[in-house]
């Protein structure tokens, strides 16, 4: 029929037999091609470097040029010949093999596109209105690969992208568009057949069906503006006849874009650019999420005998009686298919969207590898709100400046700091945008304020774990900036201590037994105002030296009264109502640069009458705390709900299940006590918690840095919860964690119960730790017996029993530590 050619760079010649090609919008092309060839193929002279597939048939000549992303030989006949499976994916598919941490600053999307881009030398048309696309003040790649990082950024701005080798050229290129539905349309419509002939030659499509599908009218995207953290910033869009349906977004720093000009007075802050939350971005935003959701409300699928029809184009369709299509309505088309082999019919076929509205690709909110994703989702993975990183937990930078400048901040207290991981920071006030930094106490012009500086280590936290969104929770010392005092001889000391040329400040509080001392030092001048009344008392003795001129003044009486004798004495001389002016010193600086509430101090009256002796308030008694309540058994609560543990026999391997406890039997004392606090609060067996741990996390020592499985890194914390079916929430080992697993539990439970009236609730307990290991679709036999027990646990990890023993082995484990451990 028609002839299929495989031509690589090196010229190596490899027969076409079969071949697969798929294509869609916003996803790299992928052609799968079976070929005959020599046997000595040199494989590695043809893997990653350029490849080209052409493909001549009904509707013209095809060519898609990009690399070899892999060569197979898969068997070698006698004749010398073998065959070979190929895989060829665009220029922009090697992306998917440099993974970085890179932060871009100052910049949109495009911008940050066409740089990664040019760095790779994709071949690229980027058809863009740069207007509606706001520079970003900080976008970070984390962890992510090029392709993962550059795909994401265009989906989440509802720029889609797609592959095209022009007519006369031999290169095949990546098609950036905003507005892809205005793509110039195939100059003539596809008659559609409804049964054509066997032999049919000509242009056309068959085989159509049509679908529409139930998706909400109208999103609200929410953000906060901390300039103005009581204003509400949304935006919206679209409506629909059922008002509850509606995506919800709250999306932390989505519109902060830059803008024309500053509208503050913050200099500062905005010497790089203007960057402010804007309601218009979150209406822009909420826009293309609707339309987004309006073009995947409806689909057109079809069998076309044309092999130029390709995800990205336009085109009509005449001759169909639905009016959705009918009457030359354009059509988008969003994915397409060839596949056929050499002297045989081939098969193509096609999905699109209406052409008739704006067209966005979807960010769903879903993970592709949900073992419930829809159909829907077509043949190629979709980019998921997942998919952008999230950093669990806190990271260190240094806080970065301008050179010779030791404090670099904005009106606002925020700072520069650089990350260990960005290899492209130069170390200076370009290592970040301004950052925030959490204080003790901040109220409208009072609080508790020290700024981080330059060359200081600090804590940094995420909002949302999104990289992009930096805020400084802490400090540290390090060799750099070591502590005040030497370290552990200092250990009772407690001080407050800054630092300038001069030396600085300090409070200090030293807490050694017999060496008690509230130490006070101020490197220059000594500020103190109080408004009203002062009262201050000494014990033992006083000493006051001054070096300079001591100076006495009150509005009211002077009234010195000794107990025993009074001593005044003067250089050469004393004077009492000496004439003329006294000379005085110079009076001390006062504190300047109030702000918000802060107001200078008024002047104050001298008080009328000597204030009265205070004594110190005693602290009111408290209560003695009742002793705790004896259980009626005389046994602990704790001891008591193990009990239950005995109620059933698992059977099977128990002495390999008790071996692993008690070869962890020191680290199950250490988590006792949280394992009675969760048997408490979750109504468990704190047995079965702490067997629970060891089977999941080996009480935390299965665990990486981050808290995630060292294995597959898909688990999370002590319980491992999977990040593939819940966001995990807190940390490895907090509350946060132990709630959320404990409530994955509880709430399979709640399912088999509905399902399977009359089981005991030991029964129940034991079917959920299935469903925590497997999927509530597993736990479906009534573990009543050793034997029935065997075939609840089938399917789930195994340690002694291929075939599953996931719930055996932590019901086992906790039998031994109930028997074993103190409770």
């Amino acid at each position: 029929m028609s002839n299929a050619q495989l031509s690589f760079e090196s010229g190596e010649h490899l027969d076409v037999r079969t071949f697969a090609v798929h294509e869609a919008i916003s996803a790299s092309f992928q052609i799968d091609i079976v070929a005959m060839g020599a046997d000595d193929v040199d494989l590695e002279k043809l893997s990653g470097r350029p490849a080209s597939f052409t493909l001549s048939g009904i509707g013209g000549k095809r060519t898609w040029t990009g690399v070899c992303a892999r060569i197979t030989q898969t068997s070698v006949e006698p004749d010398g010949l073998s065959t070979y499976a190929v895989k060829i994916a665009p220029q922009f598919w090697m992306l998917n093999h440099r993974r970085n941490h890179r932060a871009f600053q100052h910049s949109s999307v495009p911008d940050i596109v066409e740089k990664i881009l040019n760095e790779w030398q994709v071949p690229f048309e980027m058809k863009v209105d740069g207007a509606a696309h706001g520079k970003r003040e900080f976008c970070v790649q984390y962890g992510e690969t090029d392709h993962d990082f550059v795909r994401r950024l265009l989906v989440d701005a509802g720029i889609s992208f797609h592959f095209s080798t022009p007519e006369g050229s031999n290169e095949t290129k990546m098609i950036i568009t905003d507005t892809p539905t205005s793509a110039e349309p195939r100059s003539k419509p596809l008659p559609f057949m409804r049964s054509p002939s066997m032999g049919e030659k000509s242009e056309h499509v068959t085989e159509m069906s049509l679908q529409q599908m139930v998706k909400p009218g109208k999103a609200v995207v929410r953000d906060f503006d901390f300039r103005r953290p009581s204003f509400q910033l949304a935006g919206s869009h679209g409506g629909g006849s059922n008002a509850l349906m509606e995506d919800y977004f709250y999306v932390p720093g989505a519109t902060n874009v830059k803008g024309d000009g500053a509208v503050d007075n913050t200099p500062h802050a905005d010497k790089e650019g203007a960057y402010r939350h804007n309601e218009k971005e979150a209406t822009a935003r909420a826009q293309r999420h609707t339309e987004a959701l309006k073009a995947a409300s409806w689909r057109a699928s079809f069998n076309t005998s044309a092999i130029n029809v390709a995800a990205g184009d336009v085109i009509s369709i005449s001759g169909h009686p639905h009016p959705s299509v009918k009457n030359g309505k354009k059509l988008l088309v969003t994915s397409s298919f060839i596949t056929g082999e050499i002297n045989e019919d081939w098969n193509a076929g096609a999905d699109a969207v209406s052409a008739e509205a704006p067209y966005r690709p979807m960010l769903t909110t879903s993970s592709p590898t949900d073992p419930h994703r829809s159909e829907e989702d077509g043949p190629f993975k979709a980019v998921t709100k997942a998919d952008k990183p999230r950093i669990q937990g806190l990271q260190s930078a240094t806080v970065v400046g301008p050179k010779g400048e030791e404090i670099h901040v904005d009106e606002f207290g925020r700072v520069k700091i650089q990350f260990p991981w960005d290899r492209e920071a130069k170390g200076d006030e370009k290592g970040s945008c301004w950052v925030r930094v959490a204080q003790q106490w901040a109220g409208p012009g009072y609080g508790m304020i020290t700024m981080p500086r330059v060359g200081q280590e600090v804590l940094v936290g995420f909002l949302e774990g999104d990289p992009d969104l930096p805020m400084i929770v802490g400090r540290m010392f390090d060799t750099t900036s070591p502590v005040p005092y030497p370290m552990p001889e200092n250990k009772t000391r407690t001080t407050l201590k800054s630092s300038s040329k001069n030396g600085g400040n300090e409070i200090t509080f030293e807490d050694k037994a017999d060496g008690e001392l509230f130490y006070l030092a101020a490197t220059k001048d000594f500020h103190k105002i109080v408004k009203k009344d002062e009262l201050e008392e000494t014990k033992g003795n006083r000493h006051v030296t001054v070096e300079g001129d001591l100076i006495l003044s009150a509005k009211g009486n002077v009234i010195i009264q000794a107990g025993k004798e009074l001593v005044v004495k003067g250089g050469p001389k004393v004077q009492i109502n000496p004439p003329g002016q006294i000379s005085q010193a110079d009076k001390p600086k006062e504190l300047s640069g109030q702000q918000g509430g802060a107001k200078p101090p008024p002047k104050e009256e001298a008080p009328k009458a000597a204030p009265p002796k205070q004594e110190a308030p005693k602290p009111k008694e408290q209560p003695a705390k009742p002793a705790p309540a004896q259980q009626p058994s005389g046994k602990s609560q704790a001891a008591q709900q193990n009990e239950r543990l005995f109620k059933m026999n698992p059977g099977g391997p128990t002495g390999k299940f008790q071996q692993v406890a008690a070869a962890r039997k020191a680290h199950a004392e250490k988590y006792q006590e949280l394992a009675k606090q969760i048997g408490e609060k979750h109504n468990i067996p704190p047995a079965m918690a702490l067997a629970w741990m060891n089977r999941e996390s080996a009480f935390g020592e299965f665990l990486d840095s981050r808290g995630y499985s060292k294995f597959d890194g898909q688990g999370f914390g002590l319980f491992q919860v999977d990040k593939r079916y819940h966001t995990p929430r807190g940390g490895p080992a907090d509350w946060n964690h132990i709630d959320q697993a404990m409530g994955i539990y509880k709430d399979y439970v709640s399912q088999i119960k509905s399902k399977n009236p009359g089981w005991t609730e030991e029964e129940y307990m034991a079917a959920g730790l299935v469903a925590f290991n497997a999927g509530p679709g597993n736990a479906r036999t009534r573990p009543s017996s050793p034997a029935a027990w065997a075939q609840l646990d089938s399917g789930t990890a195994h340690i002694a029993d291929p075939k599953g023993d996931y719930s055996r082995d932590v019901w086992s484990e906790a039998q031994w530590y109930a028997k074993n451990l103190k409770w």
